[in-house]
């Protein structure tokens, strides 16, 4: 369904908390010459601390609309906007929100645009919405009417987490599109998963604290596996890897304390931090020559491997100076870095 809009915005920038165009109820910032962020809805909270804020939306809220329709387009002093993007935390704490009908315009919901919605029952997400945010729908209990599109690309942990419509999934390994967004329901002892031939990448914290898995094996196709996706699986002993893997996220095997050797593809190019806190019986890590670059990711990396863990680099001493030489500097506890012409 398509709005078309035409307004005379509010200017607020007299407000602690301020907006660029205001519609219907509804707030807006400008992002790019012809392109908007819904920010906010209902009444403008002057203080943005993360609590406060949960606990005074809940009663601003209370008397307005539950059933909310979001315009594609608005028009302000002749400039035609589309709106494009729900900020982080737009409709957060609105308990008596129930429906929300969302234009085609949609391409991102930022991180806990929805959260603790908890009447909506039904939402309309378009085709052509590409992004989800952490934590989206978070504690959206009620929500069961979803119909995800197939452009979603990418979802962050927790996007659906705590909603009916999760709830309501076989139980199981939940597939988004070509993302495995997560298991539901619960894992039998020692079990194996394999993944699905045709994901494309395994989600931000999709096996957390699956302290039954005991073994998965991955397909080629795994491009991608995020943040914190195996975190704190205690009985994973076993990883298989087809080539294909180009992404790590961080601690995407801390707290594996069952997992004794971690064999990395080849194919590999980015690792975000060799991340392995609580892998209590990790003996050695097998990183193959194709990695261009383990990141920092603003942590400090080398802190969370054992010095009695071996890491085998497929590559060069030099090589290996270049990709995450740094991680190991002026520290005199290390793992041992064994590279193919000799320890590091």
């Amino acid at each position: 369904m398509k709005l078309y809009t035409t307004i005379t915005a509010l200017l607020l920038a007299c407000s602690a908390w301020a907006a660029d165009m205001y519609y219907d109820g509804l707030y807006f910032n400008i992002i790019s010459e012809n392109e908007l962020i819904l920010v906010h809805h209902g009444d403008v909270v002057e203080e943005y601390d993360y609590l406060e804020y949960y606990l005074t939306v809940e009663n601003n809220y209370t008397n307005l609309n539950p059933r909310i329709v979001i315009p594609d387009r608005l028009n302000y002093n002749g400039v035609t906007y589309t709106v494009t993007t729900i900020d982080y935390s737009a409709f957060m704490g609105c308990k008596h929100l129930t429906h929300i009908t969302m234009p085609e315009t949609i391409t991102r919901i930022e991180g806990a645009a929805f959260e603790g919605c908890s009447s909506l029952v039904s939402i309309n997400l378009p085709e052509g919405l590409s992004y989800l945010g952490y934590r989206a729908f978070f504690g959206c209990v009620s929500l069961s009417n979803l119909t995800l599109p197939s452009t979603i690309e990418d979802i962050n942990y927790g996007a659906l987490d705590s909603t009916a419509w999760l709830a309501n999934q076989p139980n199981g390994v939940v597939y988004i599109n070509d993302i495995l967004y997560g298991y539901n329901g619960k894992l039998p002892n020692s079990a194996f998963i394999r993944v699905k031939d045709g994901t494309r990448k395994i989600a931000d914290e999709a096996f957390a604290y699956c302290t039954q898995l005991y073994y998965i094996a991955i397909p080629g196709s795994v491009k991608t596996i995020g943040r914190s996706a195996f975190y704190g699986c205690t009985s994973l002993a076993r990883v298989d890897f087809s080539p294909g893997l180009e992404d790590l996220f961080g601690d995407a095997f801390a707290g594996c304390k069952s997992l004794t050797h971690l064999v990395l593809p080849d194919g590999l190019k980015w690792i975000e931090c060799v991340h392995l806190d609580g892998c209590d019986a990790l003996q050695s890590v097998t990183i193959p020559a194709s990695v261009e670059e383990v990141s920092s990711g603003g942590n400090e990396c080398y802190t969370s491997v054992s010095p009695s863990v071996t890491i085998r680099y497929a590559g060069t001493k030099a090589q290996w100076d270049d990709i995450a030489g740094y991680l190991f500097e002026d520290e005199a506890s290390t793992p041992t870095v064994i590279c193919s012409d000799g320890k590091y």
